[in-house]
């Protein structure tokens, strides 16, 4: 499922962080300057709302057990993605280009991409008409209009519930009770994902064959994929293909809200029968090319055909080219 979130109102979700004299609260944003509503402030709201209705009787299930208990060790069945902007993957995918151009990444930097969604505003406190000392803060704002989509998995029985808890969330993030915050929030299905069971299913109509599927996957964050338990938890340089495999398992059991996953005959051809290679996944140009990832301690010198990698402290010294 989607969760779709409307901007109703200029918004400030807040990161928690700020940009020392300049920003006091900042939002969260990519590296090219994209805002994005981190999963965090959705569940809370959505949480706060669901109490709400438990206390009124209007849903079947307690807040707790649809969004679990706070410090407990496992997790509840609820997931949520951080939330980012409709169509974000072309903008990136276009912003990406034009940082190979020499001109281009002057006019397409982080900041100016950032104030095209946000602008700042500043206010202060008063005392008898005249503004107090050291009270100025200036806060970075989401523009009105902005939609964000999460993807969501939950058993299928909170769905109803969850729609209503939806219903009623009409704000979020800070100085909610000053104008800012007014959200719209919708649940729907992934029209997508529907889209591509039908033509899996259409295939396999068509009788047996082995396929290859190619999947490219970008991470939206950090990630540490290990196999060395029990060791320094240092990441490898790839995904091993049973985390792509367990990923997938995991998925297919919260679509079909499965109990005892192993004794359904199509998650078992799928994961435990061996039917099905899962191979480990390499880095690539997003044009299926290999390449090996580059430190971020190395960089070009400006203007200049000469790389140095600044981890080196007391010598810079140059990187070769074919390194």
């Amino acid at each position: 499922m989607r969760l779709v979130l409307t901007l109703f109102s200029d918004s400030v979700p807040g990161s928690g962080e700020c940009l020392a004299g300049i920003i006091d609260t900042e939002i969260s944003r990519d590296k090219f300057g994209i805002p994005y509503i981190p999963a965090r402030r959705i569940k809370g709201i959505l949480r706060e709302a669901a109490k709400d209705l438990e206390e009124l009787g209007e849903i079947n299930f307690k807040a707790e057990e649809i969004f679990g208990k706070p410090g407990e060790k496992f997790g509840s069945d609820f997931k949520i993605t951080d939330g980012y902007l409709k169509d974000y993957q072309v903008i990136r995918a276009f912003l990406t280009f034009v940082y190979t151009k020499k001109e281009l990444p002057s006019i397409f930097n982080p900041q100016t991409v950032l104030s095209y969604f946000t602008y700042t505003r500043t206010q202060t406190a008063l005392e008898e008409g005249v503004a107090k000392k050291d009270t100025l803060r200036t806060i970075r704002v989401l523009k009105k209009g902005l939609k964000f989509y999460f993807v969501i998995e939950c058993r299928s029985e909170y769905k109803e519930d969850l729609k209503k808890i939806c219903k009623v969330t009409r704000h979020f993030g800070l100085r909610r009770t000053r104008g800012l915050g007014e959200i719209k929030l919708e649940l729907k299905e992934d029209e997508e994902r529907q889209k591509q069971e039908k033509i899996c299913l259409e295939k396999d109509e068509q009788g047996a064959g082995i396929y290859e599927l190619s999947i490219l996957i970008e991470n939206l964050s950090d990630l540490l994929l290990t196999t060395r338990l029990g060791r320094a938890q240092v990441s490898d340089s790839f995904i091993c293909g049973s985390f792509i495999l367990g990923a997938f398992a995991r998925a297919y059991i919260s679509r079909y809200d499965l109990k005892n996953a192993h004794e359904d005959e199509d998650f078992y051809r799928l994961f435990l029968s061996g039917e099905v290679k899962f191979l480990n996944a390499y880095p690539t140009d997003g044009s299926w090319n290999e390449y090996y990832p580059t430190p971020a301690s190395i960089a070009k010198e400006k203007d200049k055909e000469r790389y140095f990698n600044f981890k080196w402290k007391d010598v810079q010294k140059d990187v070769e080219k074919d390194v």
